[in-house]
């Protein structure tokens, strides 16, 4: 999380040194794009010129001593103007991006109070610092006070640039999370929505540039188990992606990956809706009869449309001759095969993942100090119990949220074994139900030199919510016990009444 926040935080320029504009968004999860480029306008001294060239190569701690340097000159030689407010968000950003949160939050802080004092609550030269404080304060785990930030910050953006303006995305992605962990699915959903339809209203509803917008919107449903909505989505973009005129390899290859993605959701939580409409394009056609029914009494089923979909994918990167893309397209294969029982025919896809990876090595794509992806088990399918899935959505205000820690072994096909629980506050009756679900689960395996290997003693972290309201009542000769204590204590000589004896017809507490 802490990653990809990064990459969605840019520099704020008020007048002069880096852009204004918001970051360049991530084109999907597992590939950030840094901060956006200097601005058009003149550079205002050397010494800023200088922190913008190290701060956009990622030199963080070389531009740190200039952004300190920067803001102690301007705050002498012009206390309270836009150059003041630019070194503020320069040297906020730079803590930022070092992982000093908590002076990125007070800079940032800072930065936000003096826009609000010097241009107005209303100033669109507030919405920079009200979206750092926002995404520092989500950075150091504090949602709670993230979102009222971000939700003012959104708010501004929309009040001085139109309902439906593209630079609000930049704003609503933290938001979403911020909301997402408070368990307000409701809002969350509604800045996702907001932040696609400005993306729409601003590049069209057929560019190319609104193949991000719809990644993200899709990756939502996914996450929150509707897989037909998303599929259309990605359908869409790989629409757009492979129109004659304009396409793209990266966005045609992704959106196939989408595609397969929503089925893999399928598999683990059972169909959403039929889908009545039919996508296709001349080169790939998504079909809606399926060619595999599932079996009577099954009601999961592994669509082989999915397989389609990747193996289109992998001639698309191939064709492209896209290393990167290859990678990303021969994985979620991998990751089918997995899925679908056949583990040897997966580590033939896995091996060839290795090979591209030490070619990008060798080639100085990739540095040979980033983790391989490969090294470490990746849970495919997992399904949840019935106690853990009841309550999901709810908001964390109305739940208490119950933590398991186990243990397992995944084996090089994939599988789960020798689950043990380390720790646990749910019933021993939930916890059975946990470590069944965890030996039926289907894991990535860790892979060396692209072979599978076993992986022991790997640590599972499971959570379940109760809502507040099913907590056991406490029995009532226990309520008059306390009652009889606390009158004792205040020093009065009434005698507790005896405990009155529950009815035959009083309701009987159930567990959580």
């Amino acid at each position: 999380m802490k990653a990809m926040l990064a990459s969605w935080l840019s520099l704020g320029l008020i007048g002069s040194a880096l852009a204004q504009v918001p970051a360049g968004l991530p084109t999907n999860a597992s590939a950030p794009l840094p901060a956006t480029g200097p601005a058009t306008g003149p550079i205002a001294t050397t010494s800023t010129a200088t922190f913008a060239q190290r701060y956009l190569a990622g030199d963080y701690a070389g531009a740190l001593p200039l952004a300190e340097a920067d803001l102690k000159a301007r705050a002498v030689a012009s206390p309270g103007s836009p150059d003041h407010l630019t070194a503020l968000l320069n040297l906020a950003s730079t803590q930022y991006q070092l992982g000093n949160y908590a002076g990125a939050v007070d800079t940032f802080g800072a930065a936000a109070k003096l826009s609000a004092e010097q241009f107005g609550d209303n100033s669109p030269r507030t919405v920079s610092p009200l979206r750092g404080l926002g995404m520092a304060l989500l950075a150091q785990q504090r949602p709670a006070e993230a979102a009222p930030i971000l939700a003012r910050a959104v708010a501004l953006s929309r009040r001085t640039q139109g309902l439906f303006n593209d630079e609000q995305a930049a704003i609503a992605i933290p938001l979403v999370a911020a909301y997402q962990q408070l368990g307000m699915y409701t809002e969350a959903e509604r800045e996702q929505q907001y932040a696609y339809r400005g993306a729409e209203v601003h590049f069209g509803t057929n560019d190319l540039r609104l193949l991000p917008a719809l990644d993200r919107l899709g990756r939502w449903y996914e996450e929150t188990s509707r897989p037909a909505q998303a599929r259309m989505l990605h359908r869409r973009a790989f629409t757009i992606a492979t129109e004659p005129k304009k396409t793209s390899a990266s966005g045609a290859v992704r959106a196939l990956i989408g595609v397969a993605r929503t089925y893999f959701v399928e598999y683990r939580d059972g169909p959403e809706v039929q889908e009545s409409m039919d996508a296709g394009t001349a080169s790939f056609r998504f079909s809606t009869d399926n060619a595999a029914m599932p079996q009577p009494g099954n009601t999961y089923y592994l669509d082989p449309q999915a397989e389609r979909a990747l193996q289109l994918a992998i001639e698309i990167a191939e064709r492209a001759q896209h290393a990167g893309l290859q990678e990303e397209a021969i994985t979620s294969y991998g990751e089918y095969l997995l899925l679908d029982g056949k583990a040897a025919a997966a580590e033939k896809q896995f091996s060839r993942v290795a090979l591209l990876r030490t070619a990008r090595i060798a080639a100085g794509l990739v540095s040979a100090l980033e983790p391989d992806p490969l090294a470490t088990p990746k849970p495919l399918l997992v399904r949840k119990p019935v106690f853990a899935r009841r309550n999901e959505q709810s908001l964390n205000e109305d739940v208490d949220t119950h933590t398991t820690v186990v243990t397992v072994t995944v084996t090089p096909q994939g599988t789960v074994t020798q689950p043990k629980i380390v720790s646990s506050d749910i019933s021993s009756t939930h916890q059975r139900q946990w470590t069944g679900a965890l030996e039926r689960a289907v894991y990535r395996p860790r892979y060396v030199d692209g072979k599978a290997v076993t992986t022991e003693g790997m640590e599972v972290v499971l959570v379940s919510r109760t809502l507040k309201a099913d907590r056991p009542a406490a029995k009532p000769e226990a309520k008059a016990d306390a009652k009889a204590e606390a009158k004792a204590a205040e020093g009065t000589e009434t005698p507790p009444e005896p405990a009155k004896e529950a009815s035959s017809s009083d309701p009987t507490p159930t567990p959580p």
